[in-house]
């Protein structure tokens, strides 16, 4: 008879009694790391707040005054509604992403919602579910000039 399988068995015995309590042991850890888990991405979870469109720095600074009006009289309750060529103008504006100015020879034209437009083009803005021509009337190094029926915008660059 070989003493060895024997001898084996015998040193194995106490680690079979270890293989057992293991998952005890994991489990905690696992809900301790888990804890530690949850408290690190606890603010992840949470859906941030949408954009405040006030604070947006590429909103013209006058936006707010011609969307509504407060009347001279001082009274904050009454509002005079604005023109719509105008209201119409500042949200199309608001929709077209300027990213730089091109000087082609001695024309100067925009880069606006990847395509590029000189003096007198007419910019496409899909405002919801109406679409609104904005034409673009003068470029300058720093401003350029939107024109919707009789209103006009100035946008400094």
């Amino acid at each position: 008879m070989n003493p060895r399988p024997i001898l084996t068995l015998l040193l194995l015995l106490p680690f079979s009694a270890r293989v057992g309590a293991a998952p005890q042991a994991d489990a905690k850890l696992i809900e301790i790391t888990q804890a530690r888990i949850s408290a690190l991405y606890h603010y992840h979870d949470q859906k941030s707040p949408p954009p405040n469109a006030d604070s947006n720095p590429f909103r013209p600074e006058d936006s707010a005054a011609l969307i509504a009006e407060v009347l001279p009289d001082g009274n904050a309750g009454t509002v005079k509604p604005v023109k719509r060529d105008e209201a119409l103008l500042r949200q199309a504006v608001n929709g077209i992403k300027i990213t730089g100015v091109v000087n082609m020879g001695s024309q100067l034209q925009i880069v606006a919602n990847q395509l590029i437009y000189k003096e007198g083009s007419v910019i496409l803005v899909h405002l919801g579910n109406e679409t609104v021509l904005v034409r673009v009337m003068k470029i300058t190094p720093k401003v350029v000039t939107f024109r919707l029926g009789e209103a006009e915008l100035n946008v400094r660059l």
